[in-house]
């Protein structure tokens, strides 16, 4: 019995063997199935970029086509290839002489209005500090005027022969209005 039992593990070996070997073969063909759908996915990714670039390429064609047939007269005819790009670059150096650089214009407008901002700000600076000297100036002027009424009012007292003293130039009414 034992030597029968041997034998039939002998037997057995070669049909494992061909198990292991087919399980192997089947995962290599997952493997490879999962593959090829990743490829796929990534062909239909790239598929539908090119072919919006595409449409998006003869949508541009199409207004390129009728701003030449606009500026050349032609409404029905289509330019060469060719033809329309050099024409559209001449238009684009047309522009750019005559307009002349976008940025550079933006850039010194950018310039001009930091400096406007900055005048305006020392113009404010400078209105502030006018104000101040002219606040300052009406209030001299006032105690220059208050002081001048006052001597006149102890000038007059004086002429008439009388002599007031500060407390009653300062509380007299009379005195100032005698001015």
């Amino acid at each position: 019995m034992s030597d029968r039992g041997h034998d039939d593990f002998d037997k057995s070996v070669p049909v494992m063997s061909r198990t292991c070997k087919r399980t192997q073969e089947v995962k290599d063909l997952q493997a490879a199935l999962a593959q090829a759908h990743e490829e796929r996915a990534q062909l239909q990714d790239e598929n539908a970029e090119l072919q919006g670039l595409f449409d998006h390429q003869h949508t541009r064609m199409g207004e390129a086509t009728k701003l030449w047939q606009q500026a050349t007269g032609h409404p029905h005819s289509l330019p060469d290839l060719g033809r329309l790009l050099e024409w559209l670059v001449d238009e684009a150096r047309k522009w750019a002489s005559r307009y002349g650089s976008c940025s550079e214009k933006v850039e010194r407008l950018k310039r001009d209005l930091d400096d406007a901002y900055q005048q305006r700000d020392e113009m404010g600076t400078a209105e502030q500090a006018i104000a101040d000297v002219e606040r300052y100036q009406r209030d001299r002027a006032e105690k220059a005027d208050a002081d001048l009424l006052e001597c006149r009012s102890a000038l007059a007292q004086m002429s008439q022969g009388r002599k007031l003293t500060v407390d009653e130039r300062n509380t007299d009414p009379g005195a100032r209005s005698e001015l």
